[in-house]
């Protein structure tokens, strides 16, 4: 039989105290390492809201811009038609009478009107709701305002005719596409001598469809990144500047 000797009290002591340290130190690492995850997820979150309060000042800033820009070719517009509207010439040869040679042949109110100011639509409605002259992307059209505008229509030319030397704005959507409508009412301007007429007037409409390379134009002036149109605002995470249209709907950037 072999005799093992006993441990001595000190090496007893000595393991003891080893593995307490040893615990100690797992424990301290365990404490350590639940305080770095803690560091590192309170840094991630705070990444987290930094950007998304930057993407929200982003949107605003980019929503803001839109909005001014879109404004800004509302106010256009208006002076456009403002121009060819108030207008002794205009009121002789498309009120009074319709004379396609001055309108067309001699341009002045032609194909000008598509290609330096970019209007996809431009008509001419008598005090009877008849279109009686219309271009469609600068070329001469049978197509009356209705089919472009549908119901809308009547209401644009109602409130068109109650203006006094003034034109309107609308928003619309038209072929699935954000537009702005103006139109006023053909008067004589300060060419006073011309014989007035008892009926209701004779409305001018232009109008501009936001098409989706004006609509990546607009962005790259802007500095706004993929602009585009749709019918509805589908999917509310994704940024969005709606504006109210005619007849209840609404135009989504």
């Amino acid at each position: 039989m072999t005799f093992v000797p006993p441990e001595s009290p000190s090496r007893l002591f000595a393991l003891a105290a080893e593995d307490r340290t040893l615990r100690s130190t797992r424990r301290s690492l365990r404490i350590f390492s639940l305080l770095l995850s803690g560091v590192l997820l309170l840094a991630v979150l705070m990444v987290l809201v930094i950007a998304q309060r930057q993407n929200h000042d982003a949107t605003a800033h980019d929503r803001q811009r839109l909005h001014q820009a879109w404004e800004a070719r509302q106010e256009m517009m208006l002076t456009d038609v403002r121009d060819y509207a108030f207008w002794g010439e205009a009121w002789h040869n498309l009120h009074a009478t319709i004379n396609k040679r001055w309108a067309w042949d001699e341009e002045n109110l032609g194909p000008d009107l598509y290609n330096e100011y970019h209007y996809e639509g431009v008509f001419v409605v008598d005090s009877a709701g008849r279109t009686r002259y219309a271009l469609i992307n600068g070329k001469l059209t049978d197509l009356p305002l209705e089919a472009w505008l549908g119901a809308q229509s009547a209401s644009l030319l109602r409130d068109a005719r109650r203006l006094d030397n003034a034109a309107l704005a609308r928003n619309a959507v038209i072929e699935q596409q954000p537009a702005i409508i103006v139109a006023a009412p053909i008067t004589m301007g300060k060419a006073t001598k011309l014989s007035g007429q008892a009926e209701a007037p004779s409305i001018m409409i232009f109008v501009n469809l936001f098409t989706p390379a004006k609509l990546e134009s607009l962005g790259k002036m802007l500095d706004v990144w993929a602009p585009r149109g749709t019918a509805n605002n589908s999917d509310e995470r994704l940024p969005s500047m709606t504006l109210e249209a005619m007849d209840g709907q609404a135009v989504v950037l």
